[in-house]
């Protein structure tokens, strides 16, 4: 059983078409579950569209407040609770719920059960299911998590020539970069930047065998801006520095017939 995490209080919110999510800082951890529309919001460096289906935790003691007006059909669950950053680790700061409806239950029935006099442990209770409900397998969200990792995969293959970084392409996709990131790891077993320096690496080790341009050429061409760090990464692919590689396929005989 958990330890150390207490319900503090909760809600539901429903849209007027107005207002925002205050600017703040606050010293609890607060659960979101969007029940319809999209919350724009941020928290410190990071910027969320929370759709509906999806949950967010927003931690304390880090800047958070809305991005845009809320839209009229938005509505939500919140809930405030204090936990130790321990005990947080295993949760997911943002995704989509497995199960939204179990998930929606769950939190109906705490939001009831506040309302209870010296019902605080029940609370905790309906607390951890829900926090339970965060790190369930997806089950049928996966394959639109797999059409995300392609549409990014995409991405990296038309534009690894560009200076585009994980945040650039989870923006084009109108997802947040840790989400991304996650579910491009799920699907390729790489992160979003290995996949681009593959790319990269790739593409310039095809320039290396035609034999034209300079080494410090090539890597700016294909996106490297940095040629030490381009070697590293080259070095790392195919055992041998990039001056060795041309070489060696400089003594290459092709045959055209």
């Amino acid at each position: 059983m958990m330890k150390q995490i207490h319900f503090m209080n909760g809600g539901k919110f429903i849209s007027r078409g107005r207002g925002r999510h205050p600017t703040r800082t606050i010293d609890s951890t607060e659960l979101i579950l969007v029940i319809s529309g999209k919350l724009s919001i941020f928290e410190a460096e990071n910027e969320f569209c929370v759709k509906e289906g999806e949950f967010l935790f927003l931690y304390p003691d880090r800047l958070h407040g809305g991005l845009a007006d809320y839209p009229k059909n938005l509505s939500f669950f919140w809930g405030h609770f204090r936990a130790g950053k321990r005990q947080m680790a295993p949760f997911p700061q943002y995704g989509c719920a497995a199960r939204p409806e179990s998930f929606s239950e769950y939190f109906e029935l705490l939001l009831a059960e506040q309302r209870v006099r010296d019902n605080a442990r029940t609370c905790d209770l309906l607390l951890e299911l829900l926090l339970n409900e965060t790190i369930r397998s997806q089950g049928p969200r996966e394959a639109e998590q797999s059409r995300l990792a392609e549409e990014a995969r995409r991405i990296i293959r038309l534009r690894f020539s560009d200076n585009i970084s994980t945040s650039d392409i989870a923006r084009e996709l109108g997802c947040n970069a840790d989400h991304l990131g996650r579910v491009f790891h799920h699907n390729y077993g790489m992160s979003v930047v290995d996949a681009l320096n593959e790319a990269r690496v790739e593409n310039c080790a095809k320039l290396l065998r035609s034999g034209t341009g300079s080494i410090k050429e090539i890597a700016y061409s294909c996106g490297f801006n940095d040629t030490a760090y381009f070697r590293r990464r080259f070095f790392h692919r195919f055992s041998l520095r990039p001056s060795q590689y041309r070489k060696l396929h400089s003594n290459i005989k092709i045959n055209t017939e």
